[in-house]
């Protein structure tokens, strides 16, 4: 499984790395998310079929300069449902497991603070039963230790919206569960550098979170 922020599929440079990356991940992840496809709809659509021939695309594309979520399921995996939030911010699926099912979610967070708190409304109401995963670009952090520089990417109340979802959904993070939190670890670096050339801000938006095994 796998995660990325690819930010345009209609770029021909991005779409080579990205066609390199797919070939590289898909011999060991048969279910990847990923954000920010850009492009135009027919273009996203026709791209993500080229990159993904053996595959099941489950797309939630919105027209703005976001781009939007998708998922990719391969055909060795059989999809029992699947969905879309429908404005560019998830796309879902269950698929059938040797155990049960499991539930995935790409995930390309809104960016402004009232959409974030839509969103995590619709989060907290959208019915989920068993194992979820719950991956992508949340543009946001929850934890100081995730944002550092003159402008961090603190949300405060939508924090505590988040942490009231966690519960309710009882995720945990993926790398604390791995046991490879230790200290920062920043998926975001800013353009703008300081003078020793460090990124003047840095911060973890890509996260993946889980309800399987927690206990």
């Amino acid at each position: 499984m796998g995660t990325w922020n690819v930010q345009g599929l209609g770029d021909k440079d991005n779409y080579k790395v990205v066609e390199a990356w797919t070939k590289k991940v898909g011999k060991h992840a048969k279910i990847l998310a990923l954000e920010e496809m850009k492009a135009g709809e027919e273009n996203v659509s026709r791209n993500i079929a080229n990159l993904f021939p053996e595959a099941r695309c489950i797309v939630d594309y919105t027209v703005s300069d976001r781009g939007g979520a998708a998922l990719i399921v391969y055909k060795t995996h059989k999809i029992l449902e699947s969905g879309i939030k429908g404005d560019g911010t998830a796309a879902w699926a269950t698929i059938e497991i040797e155990d049960g099912q499991l539930g995935v979610m790409s995930v390309h967070g809104p960016q402004n603070d009232r959409e974030k708190a839509n969103f995590f409304n619709w989060l907290r109401a959208f019915e989920h039963e068993g194992q979820w995963i719950l991956l992508g670009d949340w543009t946001m952090v929850t934890e100081l230790e995730d944002s550092v520089g003159p402008t961090p990417m603190i949300h405060g109340h939508l924090a505590r919206k988040w942490r009231g979802i966690s519960q309710a959904w009882d995720l945990v993070d993926a790398f604390q569960v791995a046991g490879k939190r230790e200290g920062p670890f920043f998926t975001r670096q800013a353009l703008v550098r300081t003078s020793k050339g460090d990124p003047m801000d840095q911060s973890r938006l890509d996260r993946v979170y889980i309800n399987i095994n927690t206990h």
